[in-house]
């Protein structure tokens, strides 16, 4: 029913339990139902339901500031992804999934319900990679921090907004790979970075306020790839229907696991690539930029040196091994300073006789454990009884 235009696969299902569905002319209430629409004759509401249209798959190239849905809501005038397919057959399309106003790129658009729920639905984990501009410079070491703050910044997001929602219980968790993407650094300057951005929970807003937060914001973001389909060879607001590999490839392999693999591997060659070419900076440094670090240094601790000793004389205390600076006149040397007047007389301390501490008892050594000679008997320890078995003997005794 869905694949011949009669509504959304839940929509279905409804009109089914209803009773609003007839198959050879008998009412199907009860769910699953299984039909062959070339010799099954289905009726909807008294109306003969037509035979399913030829499955069409189109790739869009989104522009911006376009709604990524059939129609607009009601009010508005806005441009929609289905103004510009003008498909000469004029099937009932959908777009699997959606991209925001102010996101570009690949969008799918089919008739093919199933494909469609294998594409979009969280379990099936099917990546989407984003081509993202942000602002400021980001090396790769420091994407791979920023994958972690923002797996859990979203996570924490998701968390409150079912927390706001009302949902409560394991419901309101968050699934352990939500939010999870991978960073790939592709080239940065003093102003911005460009990098790939993969996700597979399939929301923008996800690593969007992430970013945000973090310090880069995004300035420009494209979709490029859904699994293994990538977006090649379409101008923008532009589309064409799939080849026969490409949907081979989409169907056979959503999850796009072999690039996936093979984008780990380029990227850990990089890493490494990159920590070689530090190592090797840091040993080609020459000896005389090393000795004006360490000069640099010194010179900075004769300054905080200089700074304390100028703080401890403002407030009169004498700093240990230098003359204080005083209006006082200095004592003779060989006789005691005479006591300050500004302080009050602190009363003198009568010293004390220290009291003798209690001699200790040597602790006693343990009984001697020696190995029994041959044919003397072991010693046996005495076996404790707890006090229920002495309780029950005792009542025995007292029995007989």
């Amino acid at each position: 029913m869905a694949d011949a235009g009669v509504a959304a696969r839940r929509v279905c299902e409804t009109m089914i339990e209803d009773g609003r569905v007839e198959v050879n002319g008998a009412i199907v209430a009860r769910l699953p139902v299984f039909v062959d629409p070339e010799t099954d004759r289905v009726t909807v509401d008294g109306r003969d339901l037509r035979k399913p249209e030829r499955r069409v798959y189109i790739m869009l190239h989104k522009p911006r500031r376009t709604l990524s849905s059939t129609a607009d809501q009601d009010g508005f005038d806005r441009a929609t992804i289905m103004e510009l397919v003008k498909h000469p057959s004029n099937p009932r399309l959908f777009p699997v999934g959606r991209l925001d106003w102010e996101t570009s790129g690949l969008v799918l658009l089919t008739n093919d319900g199933e494909l469609a729920n294998q594409l979009m639905h969280p379990r099936y984990q099917v990546p989407k990679r984003y081509r993202v501009t942000v602002r400021g410079t980001i090396s790769e070491l420091r994407a791979l921090r920023l994958e972690k703050d923002i797996a859990k910044i979203a996570r924490r997001a998701a968390k409150e907004a079912a927390q706001e929602a009302g949902v409560i219980g394991p419901q309101a968790r968050a699934r352990p790979n939500s939010g999870r993407v991978s960073l790939n650094v592709l080239g940065s300057d003093s102003e911005k970075t460009v990098m790939e951005i993969t996700t597979r929970e399939g929301k923008v807003e996800a690593f969007r306020d992430a970013l945000a937060i973090l310090g880069h914001p995004i300035k420009k973001i494209e979709r490029v790839a859904i699994g293994p389909l990538e977006l090649k060879g379409l101008a923008l607001g532009h589309w064409r229907e799939l080849e026969r590999h490409e949907l081979r490839m989409l169907i056979n392999d959503p999850n796009d696991r072999r690039g996936e693999a093979q984008r780990r591997k380029d990227r850990a060659a990089r890493v490494a690539a990159r920590l070689e070419r530090e190592r090797e900076a840091a040993k080609s440094v020459p000896d005389f930029m090393r000795r004006t670090d360490r000069i640099a240094r010194a010179e900075q601790i004769r300054e905080l040196r200089a700074e304390r000793k100028r703080r401890f004389e403002e407030r009169g205390t004498p700093i240990e091994g230098e003359i204080s600076i005083s209006s006082e006149p200095a004592q003779p040397a060989g006789q005691a300073p005479a006591p300050r007047t500004d302080r009050p007389a602190q009363p003198s301390a009568q010293p004390t006789a220290k009291p003798e501490r209690p001699a200790r008892s040597k602790p006693k050594r343990p009984p001697e454990i020696r190995a029994p000679k041959p044919g003397e008997a072991r010693p046996t320890a005495p076996r404790v009884q707890s006090p229920l078995i002495r309780r029950a003997k005792r009542f025995q005794d007292d029995e007989q």
